[in-house]
């Protein structure tokens, strides 16, 4: 081999050592999955009953190749690759007249649940979007668990990160090779909540600028990562991140811009809880994991000792959806009509980086809500023993007379709030409409009895 031959060889090993593709994925072979049947069941089916919302529930197969990274870091670093065949699951409108032309993808996460979707579901199925989860191929073992026949094909892959199967799952699905025939896609807006927000962060990091479409443009329009605080670079599309009180790290903020090579929002939720109350509607139904030997996973036991003498606290049940759904509702409309989203104040801290407390033990500043400035209770995001859930103390009836004269009173206040975050764009017309509804539902300006309020993390709120 002459000199010119080796030095282009070396070349090539080279770039491919530090990039996952030199520019467009690969697409992927995808076919569809057999019929879903009582006696063939998939894996994590929706526990909603998607027809409320006019929507079905599709499987496909897919089968690629990905790269084996050194680092989940930027830049990335390229130790091999590996063939792999997952699945995605795809939540779409069945009449395709109703589709947005958005595509919502998320990684499922590894603990068998999608927690993003749990706290964006109702905007993006009232909004006709299409949403698609990439399953992990570390996650196939427990498909092939539930069901042997259905996901023999499919291939674990215990140290294969799910970050080049989205790539080219987004490439794909805006692709001629789509398995969603008849849709054609405008926008793909990427998503996660706590480990996939990782994820997403990493593929933000790593992977958004060395992998684009075909036709040069980026291959994600916008992200939304929630509930962590991995540091993110700038990118030439918006990103949108929420954290909870529970996420708090004022090490890792980054300031909001609306720069186009870096547009970004930061909303610090006071009062938040790393865990909603929805997520054990949107993974594997209990008895399923039980049946298969897991548990402990899915949050169905929380044992808060604050929840005993001499607190008789409760499960926080902060509804954190209420901002996701009109977060994401507004990163879209910043990709596709340039309106730049409204801007939140951060948590107010001391000189070491800690949060400072109002009156009532609520943190100051934030993303504010109903819920910390018409409080009933003093919202607390870690407990013992239930660190991701946290626990919330109610007032006393002392306590509540004096804020709240009667019923009345109280609903007055919590409307003329929520029509005010409805009016600036932090919550949908449909959130709105749940936060006043709670409000007249409830016992103020009498307390809530602990002895009568369910603790349990499983709120049907797909119902009300």
């Amino acid at each position: 081999m002459n000199p010119r031959s080796v030095a282009t060889s070396i070349f090539f090993a080279s770039l491919l050592a530090v990039s996952s593709f030199a520019a467009t994925p690969p697409l992927l072979k995808v076919s569809k999955a057999p019929p879903i049947t009582p006696s063939n069941p998939i894996w994590m089916a929706s526990q909603l009953p998607l027809s409320r919302w006019g929507y079905i529930e599709e499987e496909f197969f897919i089968e690629g190749s990905a790269n084996i990274y050194k680092a989940l870091t930027a830049p990335a670093e390229v130790t091999g690759t590996v063939p792999y065949k997952t699945r995605i699951l795809v939540r779409r409108p069945a009449d395709a007249k109703r589709y947005s032309g958005n595509i919502i993808l998320e990684p499922i996460h590894p603990g068998r649940s999608t927690p993003a979707l749990a706290t964006t579901f109702r905007w993006i199925y009232g909004n006709g979007d299409v949403w698609v989860g990439v399953e992990p191929p570390g996650n196939i073992s427990f498909l092939q668990q539930f069901n042997p026949t259905r996901y023999a094909s499919l291939t674990p892959v215990a140290n294969l990160t799910v970050h080049d199967s989205l790539a080219q799952v987004s490439a794909l699905l805006q692709s001629p090779s789509s398995p969603l025939a008849g849709l054609q896609v405008r926008d793909v807006f990427m998503q996660g909540i706590s480990a996939t927000c990782g994820v997403v962060s990493q593929f933000i990091n790593m992977l958004h600028r060395e992998t684009t479409l075909a036709n040069g443009k980026p291959i994600v329009s916008g992200y939304m990562p929630g509930e962590c605080s991995v540091a993110l670079e700038d990118i030439n599309v918006p990103v949108i991140r929420i954290n909870t009180q529970q996420d708090f790290n004022a090490k890792a903020r980054k300031l909001d811009s609306d720069d186009p090579k870096g547009r970004y929002r930061l909303y610090e939720l006071t009062g938040s809880a790393h865990f909603s109350t929805n997520n054990p509607l949107f993974g594997v139904p209990v008895p399923v994991l039980r049946a298969m030997g897991i548990n402990g996973t899915t949050g169905d036991t929380i044992t808060c000792k604050e929840f005993l003498a001499p607190t008789y606290g409760m499960l926080n049940d902060f509804p954190v959806w209420v901002f996701f759904g009109g977060a994401l509702k507004n990163l879209q409309e910043w990709v596709q009509k340039g309106k730049a989203p409204p801007r939140a104040q951060p948590f107010m801290t001391d000189a070491n980086g800690a949060l400072v407390l109002d009156e009532f033990g609520n943190a100051k500043g934030g993303l504010r809500s109903p819920m910390v400035d018409s409080p009933t209770a003093a919202w607390h995001a870690r407990g013992t023993d239930c660190n991701l859930w946290g626990y919330k103390v109610s007032f006393t009836a002392e306590v509540l007379k004096k804020l709240y004269p009667n019923r009345e009173a109280y609903v007055r206040q919590v409307k003329q709030q929520t029509d005010q975050l409805v009016r600036s764009g932090w919550i949908t017309e449909s959130e709105g409409k749940y936060l006043i509804t709670a409000a007249e539902k409830s016992s103020t300006p009498e307390p809530d009895n602990p002895f009568l309020t369910p603790m349990q993390p499983f709120h049907p709120y797909e119902t009300q």
